[in-house]
């Protein structure tokens, strides 16, 4: 019996090698470099977010079917094909395909790690409690983000750095990473049992059992999703949430993947300088994260205030030169990072339903409609003027919207 402690070594070790893609910094510059348009900069990013959303649901029945372990180490080689892919093919269509099929590699992820993760440790059994292992799934499973977090760390550190003297570099590192981590599955872990009883397979009265619990499945959906659409309607507090969410926190998260071409655009900065710099951002969103519960503000108008704020840092981007760029930007960034968290809070304490987890999905699907629409703001403004202009015009969207958040806030606001 594989002792715990191996089994964490090797969930983090899969988890930093998975994500030390040294294209993470600079994969918008590349494209860029080869002749892709800002506006088709933007297509390509709405495609991919699109993919990934369309692929999550069947990727979850798949993975509730078939091996775990087997399609955890399909997503990292499917991952990894897509720098191939951008390598031999760096043009529209094939950025294109690439990006599809990162969207589908990343759907095996979701839920399939955690439930084998879960699955392994609830086969282990101690042999001096005779107990399972699954109380050690919370640490294991956070420590096992954090290394992820540390991969992407080492990644945007290094990227820039090994993108000097081309990017056939950190393609071959990016494609050969998640391929690794993959290996590591495939090798050291064994597909646990599964411990949920799957009668939709039984012989005699299948087909009739498998109709009524789709039937019962699909009731129980509707009458789920009716109550989530009902709380929300009825809830004009629940409604500003959603709505701030959709896009104060959203045009922060949309922006993040123009920070590379907007720094290339100033040259002030080297490749290697931006993934350093690009390292930095990703601390000071983690520190917004952070710190968000320390402050002082608790109501939707003072979050918006927040947001507001934090635009300024935004707007005050496009009109500075040098590293003072990037603190601006850090500024920005670490104060939306922390309104995303208050405003996530204050939508779970409003909600009184059993329906917690459809009105949450309500509320990111809000924010999936505006960012294609975000994305599109960005790029047709950089590609008649420049990164610049988006950007500012992003700053003066989101402001905009701030104080119209401050004005119509509830008078009573709990």
């Amino acid at each position: 019996m594989t002792p715990t402690r191996h089994i964490a070594a090797r969930w983090y070790a899969f988890g930093y090698l998975r994500e030390v893609v040294l294209m993470y910094p600079i994969y918008a510059i590349m494209m860029g470099a080869n002749g892709i348009s800002p506006l088709e900069l933007s297509t390509l990013f709405i495609v991919w977010s699109g993919s990934a959303l369309v692929f999550e649901v069947p990727s979850g029945v798949i993975a509730d079917r078939f091996s775990r372990k087997w399609l955890l180490v399909a997503s990292g080689f499917i991952k990894g094909s897509v720098f191939i892919v951008w390598w031999t093919a760096p043009n529209y269509w094939g950025y294109l395909v690439g990006f599809i099929v990162w969207g589908f590699g990343s759907s095996l992820i979701s839920g399939t790690s955690e439930s084998l993760l879960f699955d392994t440790l609830r086969a282990r059994i101690d042999p001096r409690t005779q107990r399972d292992e699954t109380d050690a799934f919370a640490r294991i499973y956070s420590r096992g983000l954090v290394a992820a977090n540390l991969g992407v760390a080492t990644a945007l550190l290094g990227g820039g750095y090994a993108a000097h003297a081309g990017y056939e570099l950190p393609l071959f590192e990016s494609a050969a990473m998640p391929m690794l981590a993959s290996l590591l599955v495939a090798f050291t872990f064994a597909e646990p049992p599964r411990f949920a009883a799957a009668h939709v397979d039984a012989p005699n009265s299948a087909a009739s059992h498998s109709t009524v619990v789709r039937s019962s499945v699909l009731s129980r959906f509707a009458a789920t999703l009716h109550a989530g659409l009902a709380e929300v309607r009825a809830n004009r507090t629940m409604l500003r949430i959603v709505a701030m969410a959709a896009t104060l926190a959203t045009a922060y998260a949309t922006l993040d993947e123009y920070v590379g071409p907007f720094f290339t655009e100033t040259r002030a900065f080297s490749l290697g300088e931006i993934g350093v710099i690009y390292a930095a951002l990703y601390a000071m969103k983690t520190i917004g994260m952070e710190a968000s519960h320390r402050l002082p503000v608790r109501s939707l108008r003072g979050i918006a205030w927040l947001a507001a704020l934090a635009t300024t840092g935004l707007g005050a981007s496009t009109l500075l030169s040098g590293y003072a760029i990037a603190v601006a930007i850090g500024l920005y960034f670490a104060l939306s990072a922390a309104c995303e968290v208050l405003l996530q809070t204050r939508l779970q304490h409003e909600i009184e339903s059993h329906a917690r987890a459809t009105v949450t999905s309500l509320a990111k699907m809000a924010q999936h409609t505006f960012e294609p629409l975000l994305l599109l703001y960005i790029g047709s403004i950089a590609q008649v003027a420049s990164f610049r202009a988006a950007f500012a015009a992003v700053a003066g969207l989101t402001f905009a919207l701030a104080l119209a958040f401050v004005a119509f806030a509830p008078a009573r606001d709990r």
